[in-house]
């Protein structure tokens, strides 16, 4: 029986992609044995993106500040505007991977399977940069915690 790593081999051989276990451990790859579409390397762009798209999702209260949203405004107000500009530009990077992704799984698979070659050279650093910013908004929020443990919750 065939397993996604096999199939995933047979790509490396025919595409030059990262190894099955290296792109596993970042993007769990393994789990879409249970879904196996017959495309794998169309499954992986789609991984890629969720992934794309839950660290937009991170990010946007930061770029998007909701007025209306506690959560919004505790983590834009604890920030300073050097950071918020850090963030905004990497937003826009990881958007634009992010469509870069839909595109990719509307075309071929040789198309597909350069954008995944190219997006792992540049994975560690946007990795990184996530690591960092997510730091960034915890931090924001630890600031506000201790305020709100001196003043009081008035909610």
């Amino acid at each position: 029986m065939d397993t996604i790593e096999q199939d995933y081999n047979n790509l490396i051989k025919q595409y030059k992609l990262p190894s099955f276990t290296k792109l596993d451990e970042e993007f769990e790859i393994r789990a879409l044995e249970e879904n196996r579409s017959g495309r794998p390397v169309k499954a992986i762009i789609r991984v890629i993106a969720g992934k794309l798209r839950s660290f937009l999702e991170a990010l946007d209260a930061v770029v998007n500040p909701n007025p209306g949203s506690v959560y919004s405004m505790i983590t834009v107000n604890g920030l300073d505007n050097p950071t918020k500009e850090k963030i905004f530009q990497f937003y826009k990077k990881v958007a634009s991977l992010y469509q870069q992704c839909l595109l990719f799984e509307l075309l071929s698979d040789e198309e597909s399977a350069n954008f995944i070659k190219k997006f792992w050279k540049e994975w560690p650093t946007i990795k990184k940069k996530q690591i960092e910013h997510l730091k960034q908004i915890i931090n924001a929020w630890a600031k506000e915690t201790k305020k709100e443990s001196k003043l009081g919750y008035h909610g």
